[in-house]
């Protein structure tokens, strides 16, 4: 089965005139950006079934993906939400940070950013990491999150 965002195309080409880039190609709207989002993974359907594998940076796949269709990129650069709010705070992941919440207040370090931040908090009761050292994991809202030094 094929799946396709319906989220990455409504965020995108909200403002007039605005494009995003898809496959290497300019695309001026939603219609434009999902025929060439198909055609790329519909070469990895027919790549899949020829070869039983497909992977977008091997050379076969985009010289077919130029040929058949005159894509010249395997990634798109259209607007998602991540990278808009990432555009509108100045939180990344590895910064530390604090929060309340049920009148505690919590410091840890951001591990991840989309709507929401991910921040692992060190704790004894956490899960174990890769780090070795265990964290409690939070999911807060960007604006309830202070910067720590």
């Amino acid at each position: 089965m094929i799946e396709i965002s319906r989220n990455i195309l409504l965020q995108n080409f909200c403002i007039p005139g605005k494009t995003a880039t898809v496959t290497g190609r300019v695309c001026e709207d939603r219609l434009d950006a999902l025929m060439r989002i198909m055609e790329h993974e519909l070469l990895h359907l027919a790549e899949y079934l020829a070869f039983g594998q497909s992977r977008c940076s091997a050379s076969r796949f985009q010289s077919a993906a130029y040929a058949l269709f005159g894509h010249t990129a395997h990634q798109h650069a259209m607007t998602t939400r991540r990278s808009r709010v990432l555009a509108n705070t100045p939180f990344r992941p590895g910064h530390r940070v604090r929060f309340t919440l049920n009148n505690q207040t919590f410091q840890g370090m951001i591990n991840r950013i989309h709507t929401r931040a991910t921040v692992l908090v060190e704790s004894s009761q956490g899960q174990p990491y890769t780090d070795g050292k265990k964290y409690l994991k939070f999911y807060v809202p960007i604006h309830r999150l202070q910067m720590t030094k």
